[in-house]
């Protein structure tokens, strides 16, 4: 059981919630069911983040032992590029968020990543065994990138019988799924990777995201988040790559340094905004309300109409975020914009 005290993510045995919530029955019976449930949990210090103060996370939390974790669902704005593994000093609060929220993939069995840089009509899944390293970019003229950007290396393994599974699972939800045994993960799936899981210890599955009119867009996002959420309950974390914010045109100026660079104006009311309605429970509200980000204030400023295939993801995660309840894991500002990353657990 999971329930929302003030800040506060506690998760509790049935026994430990009557205790607190039931009236009718005596203070001693309450007591002894509290003595019974607390032979079967932990109190203390965890790595399960429930307390937000300021721009970083802090850590507390009642949680079970006994019974198998089911894996969280998170989305995480990934930065530019591989500017973030250069140590670009612009990207310094994405890699410091990064590292304090690392504790989401402890004690998963392994990540399915659906990343903004795979769109295809279909549903593809990598299947290779040990998939390579795709370096999806191009040299800025006048910025050419360092030979290091050439050279990235994430050695963590794939799964071939999962993506076999997630095929099915895909086509169950109506959609068309084929796997993919070439391509390499791209840098919206090295990136998020190598800032919170550097050891590159658990396996690997990269899914894309789809591509067509926006109404096709947003509801085989929503089947798509559907068909994954299952293996949450297998200990498979679910990793939406993208970004909530991505005016690529209004920012790559300041990102380049361009001398007289204009910044863009801030995105805080469409945050805040999302953060209302990705932050519900109840998942039919959830999906209804992302149904209509479009009229979320600023979106075009935001996600350009063309240009907003990073917010998908976003779409896909909060799908097989499921019944879960959500919340903002952090922030990280760059040239006067906000990115956010959020969880369902």
């Amino acid at each position: 059981m999971t329930r929302q005290v003030e800040g506060f993510l506690v998760r509790s045995t049935p026994l430990l919630s009557s205790f607190f919530i039931t009236s009718t029955t005596s203070i001693s019976e309450r007591l002894q069911a509290l003595t019974l449930t607390l032979t079967s949990i932990d109190i203390g210090f965890n790595t399960d983040t429930d307390i937000d103060i300021g721009f970083y996370t802090t850590t507390m939390a009642i949680k079970e032992t006994p019974k198998s974790k089911r894996a969280p669902c998170f989305f995480v704005s990934h930065g530019a590029g591989p500017l973030a593994i250069l140590r670009v000093p612009h990207q310094q609060p994405l890699i410091d968020l990064c590292k304090e929220t690392a504790w989401v993939l402890d004690g998963c069995k392994g990540v399915i990543v659906v990343t903004a840089h795979w769109e295809a009509e279909k549903t593809y899944i990598s299947s290779a065994a040990k998939p390579p390293i795709y370096c999806d970019y191009f040299p800025v003229p006048g910025e050419p990138l360092p030979k290091e950007a050439w050279e990235i290396v994430y050695d963590a393994p794939g799964d071939p019988e999962l993506a076999r599974r997630i095929k099915e699972s895909a086509e169950k939800q109506g959609l068309e799924a084929e796997l993919d045994e070439e391509r390499g993960w791209d840098h919206g799936v090295w990136t998020p990777l190598m800032l919170t899981r550097p050891q590159a210890d658990l396996p690997v599955i990269q899914v894309s995201i789809p591509r067509g009119d926006p109404e096709t867009v947003i509801s085989k996002s929503f089947a798509l988040g559907k068909a994954l959420e299952p293996f949450r309950d297998e200990g498979w974390a679910i990793l939406g790559s993208g970004h909530t914010y991505h005016n690529f045109p209004a920012i790559i100026e300041p990102i380049m340094n361009v001398k007289g660079a204009k910044l863009p104006p801030n995105n805080r009311a469409f945050e805040s905004k999302l953060e209302e309605v990705a932050t519900q429970q109840d998942l039919n509200k959830r999906l209804d309300g992302l149904s209509k980000w479009r009229s979320f204030p600023d979106s075009e400023a935001v996600q350009p109409i063309g240009n907003d295939e990073h917010f998908t993801p976003f779409l896909v995660t909060a799908a097989a975020g499921g019944y879960d309840p959500g919340r903002k894991l952090g922030e990280w500002e760059m040239f006067n914009t906000i990115s956010s990353s959020y969880i369902w657990v």
